[in-house]
């Protein structure tokens, strides 16, 4: 059942935080003889048929995002109807702020044991929220996750928001915000799926659009643990691999094209040296979605772990990998010899 709240709120303040369809506000929410602070986000779609049709979707789904219930999710309060045209969600208020901006003071900074353990324990509930949305049936499809869309509550454990708007905004409207610069400087898509472009529009435009599947969402984990890590947004990282094959995408319109080619952002620091996480990530990254984990299966990896193991940093077995490219490379016209060496290379190739 979904709350009306529109006679309980009072003192509407606009909070900053405004995206392409979307304005934040804050206020007061008394009810049941209690008054606490609580967000307000205003949803604005530009087109009239567009949103008509965002509103049914989202009447739709208002029910679902009522019945969530997890410590590492925000939960739907209620919706207030007037005076706004689109049904407003009510939310509890975090004054700590988005994970982005807390992960961002760190940017240029090597991260201490005691900031990687916290991020690691961010990194397992980030993951238990988003098997619990993808628990319900049909599942609850984030479609927009990232740090910005991830805060910390007083007891500093994360709380994912946002989560199932995009999947339930008719693909005339998405253009308005996938291709949104963001707060922190990038567009959307750097965290989508190459599926996502490749599957194209639904014969009705003004159905969701085709991409979004919990196999996205396992995509965008993997990109938002990155983030996490990096304080940089996806494809944003500083460094390149020898052969320059992980290239830092300057402009937002860069990314597609990479993601298209299999081109995946590099590993750099704890992420480069942890076996664990590396492997974890680069199958979160698989091009072809049925060989992506489940989200369960992200969980039981990172939950099946004990601190010591995720702690470890040592260097990546790529030295053996990258001898063996030199030398291919140089013995390129010699064909049987070539084939030759690339058999005794999957001999004693490390495992990545």
């Amino acid at each position: 059942m979904v709350k009306d709240l529109t006679d309980h709120v009072q003192e509407l303040t606009s909070a900053g935080g405004d995206g392409a369809q979307t304005q934040l506000f804050l206020a007061k929410l008394q009810i049941d003889g209690e008054e606490k602070r609580v967000a307000i986000r205003v949803y604005y779609i530009q087109s009239k048929l567009a949103r008509a049709a965002a509103k049914k979707l989202l009447e739709a789904q208002l029910p679902r995002w009522c019945l969530v219930d997890h410590p590492n999710l925000v939960p739907t309060l209620g919706v207030i109807r007037k005076p706004f045209i689109m049904p407003t969600v009510v939310t509890p208020y975090y004054a700590k702020g988005a994970l982005w901006n807390h992960i961002l003071r760190h940017r240029n900074s090597s991260l201490s044991p005691e900031q990687i353990s916290e991020r690691l324990g961010w990194t397992l509930e980030i993951a238990r929220a988003i098997e619990y949305l993808h628990g319900f049936d049909p599942p609850i499809i984030h479609s927009d996750l990232r740090c910005a869309n991830i805060f910390l509550d007083d007891d500093g454990h994360v709380r994912v928001a946002e989560y199932g708007f995009v999947a339930a905004t008719p693909t005339q409207a998405v253009a308005e915000h996938v291709w949104a610069p963001r707060p922190e400087g990038h567009a959307h898509y750097r965290w989508m799926a190459p599926e996502f472009y490749s599957l194209g529009h639904p014969p009705d435009h003004l159905d969701p659009p085709l991409g979004y599947t919990t196999a996205a969402d396992v995509w965008a984990f993997g990109m938002t643990v990155l983030e996490l890590f990096t304080a940089r947004s996806p494809y944003g990282q500083d460094v390149t691999d020898a052969k320059g094959t992980h290239p830092q995408a300057k402009a937002d319109w860069d990314v597609p094209k990479l993601a298209d080619e299999g081109v995946l952002p590099p590993l750099s620091g704890f992420l480069q040296g942890n076996p664990v996480l590396r492997v974890l990530l680069r199958r979160c990254w698989a091009k072809d979605p049925s060989n992506r984990p489940s989200m369960a299966e992200v969980c039981r990896a990172l939950e099946t772990m004990d601190e010591t193991e995720l702690l470890k940093n040592e260097p990546p077995p790529v030295i053996v990998e990258s001898f063996f490219s030199i030398v291919l490379r140089i013995i390129n016209p010699f064909s049987k010899l070539r084939s030759m060496l690339a058999f005794l290379y999957s001999l004693f190739r490390l495992p990545y």
